[in-house]
């Protein structure tokens, strides 16, 4: 019996297959199954060579303090600074709100002890100051100073890293020069002894004059102290 009129049968039927979208360089069916096995070796080993590394990078946060958020899918901890982090504005630095060459202006510049462990060895702590440089200075300035971590964020395959404020002493009208009566603390807990880079940064208001967002930055200092597990 012949097929309907005008849909002959094919002369050479093809057997359906899977793979059957996909142009082969030759349309034996042995061959055909030999690149279709290949194929399926090639993507099985790039899915094994992903979750691999994906296995090794969760490894080594785990050794790093990796600290999980609320959100299963971003996290955060707290490391050590690469070498090439650099203070933009640094405490050799001086300032004052316009050109120093006028006198009725305070140069100024912001100081800080080192960022280190309190004696009790729980906790990181730095002291901040002002000092004049010239001009016309008042008697006190407001100051206050900030204790930074290097932190990092991690969210899939993306990274990002800076400088996280974890402690913000309280503003003090104070005399220049530092000393035990004329300084502001901040201080932060330590919740675990791993390493992490710590910098403080000092703000100073010159009352009557204008208040920039600049801040002195003191250098970097790497501490056995983790502000978080």
């Amino acid at each position: 019996v012949h097929g309907p009129p005008n849909h002959p049968h094919p002369a050479n039927p093809r057997r359906l297959d899977p793979f059957d979208g996909f142009s082969f360089p030759c349309y034996n069916i042995n061959m055909a199954k030999r690149y279709q096995a290949l194929f399926r070796f090639i993507a099985a080993l790039i899915a094994f060579m992903i979750v691999a590394t994906l296995s090794t990078a969760s490894a080594q946060d785990k050794e790093n303090g990796l600290y999980q958020q609320e959100s299963e899918e971003v996290q955060e901890y707290y490391t050590l600074a690469p070498p090439f982090e650099e203070n933009i504005f640094s405490q050799n630095s001086e300032y004052s709100s316009a050109s120093s060459s006028n006198s009725l202006l305070c140069v100024h510049k912001g100081k800080t002890d080192d960022v280190h462990k309190s004696r009790n060895n729980r906790d990181v702590s730095v002291h901040g100051w002002w000092i004049k440089i010239s001009g016309n200075c008042p008697p006190k300035a407001k100051v206050w100073v900030e204790l930074q971590a290097w932190r990092c964020k991690k969210w899939w395959i993306f990274w990002s890293c800076g400088w996280d404020t974890v402690d913000r002493s309280s503003s003090r009208l104070i005399y220049p020069k530092g000393g035990s009566a004329n300084r502001v603390n901040a201080r932060h807990i330590c919740v675990s002894n791993s390493r992490v880079s710590w910098r403080a940064a000092v703000d100073v208001d010159i009352p009557g004059q204008p208040d920039p967002s600049t801040k002195f930055y003191s250098t970097n200092y790497d501490l056995a102290c983790n502000p978080r597990d």
